[in-house]
């Protein structure tokens, strides 16, 4: 069994939870699902272009999934491949909500130091396929590319970023499990 702290990240619409789904079951390692659905369910929200009239309760919801993101990576310790990463919500966190300063500065801290360090190895997954809407992803096209930029702007932070290359899941696949072996190597 293969011990590695996987995080995939990229803007919505990439194709993340179909490969990290497949990798962690070919890799034998825990998934840990995207937290902004679970977020979505668990504070009883409908329609998040609706939630983001309402700046508090958005701002609660984007809090949410950074506090749970790190909780899930915590409880699964060195062993997961995490659908997003503390990047991915900080990006969405900075783009949707409109906080004091302060608590925004304090937000960024957190995610942006446990993307730093809480991953073996991060997956950035750039924008190729057109957004298929699902009911919960914002339909701007503008909106994605501006998460894009700024998690682009950060992947410098962890050390062991690999940018995907291919499309199509099965080239993803083959291109990321002859990467993590060539990781286990190291």
């Amino acid at each position: 069994m293969i011990l590695i702290r996987i995080g995939v990240t990229g803007s919505h619409g990439t194709g993340k939870t179909t490969l990290c789904k497949i990798l962690a079951d070919t890799l034998k390692i825990p998934y840990i699902e995207e937290q902004a659905r679970i977020s979505f369910e668990v504070l009883n929200m409908q329609d998040l272009d609706i939630a983001r009239l309402d700046n508090d309760k958005f701002s609660n919801f984007q809090q949410d999934v950074i506090r749970r993101q790190i909780n899930e990576e915590y409880k699964h310790g060195n062993n997961f491949i995490s659908d997003r990463t503390t990047l991915c919500n900080y990006a969405y966190y900075k783009v949707n909500t409109k906080d004091a300063p302060k608590i925004k500065n304090g937000y960024r801290s957190i995610a942006l130091n446990n993307f730093s360090c809480g991953y073996d190895l991060v997956i950035y997954i750039p924008i190729i396929f057109e957004l298929v809407l699902d009911g919960v992803r914002n339909k701007g096209e503008d909106y994605r590319l501006k998460v894009d930029a700024i998690i682009q702007n950060h992947l410098y932070l962890n050390p062991n970023v690999y940018c995907l290359q291919s499309d199509g899941v099965e080239n993803r696949v083959k291109e990321l499990t002859e990467v993590i072996n060539k990781w286990k190597i190291k």
